[in-house]
């Protein structure tokens, strides 16, 4: 499932941006960060609270022609991160790019790695 998320967070950046892509595993005190950002058409405020939904799609996509999908990708991104008690944010400017950024706690029982 973390492979399937991480497709899908790579997909879309390659998808929307326009001349690069950024990732970048952190370890921090409480787990884990992943940040997938890229430099493409960003996302605007009103879109920002639906794009978890199933199927949502933003109309008003510039190449949606060339890159079109049925509005899933960030929905299995949600639940795949629930699953793993992972917080998933995203930080987004239209016009500038976006940044999603995945927060995994930290692994208490060392054991059951």
């Amino acid at each position: 499932m973390l492979t399937r998320m991480l497709d899908n967070l790579l997909s879309n950046a390659v998808k929307f941006t326009r001349s690069k892509v950024a990732i970048r595993l952190e370890a921090s005190p409480a787990g884990a960060v992943l940040k997938v950002a890229d430099d493409g058409i960003g996302i605007g405020p009103d879109h920002l609270s639906k794009i978890w939904d199933r199927f949502y799609q933003m109309e008003d996509s510039w190449n949606k022609g060339l890159n079109s999908g049925i509005g899933l990708g960030l929905s299995f991104i949600k639940d795949i991160a629930d699953l793993h008690r992972a917080e998933v944010k995203i930080i987004s400017e239209e016009g500038r790019g976006s940044l999603f950024r995945v927060s995994f706690p930290q692994i208490k029982d060392k054991t059951s790695v």
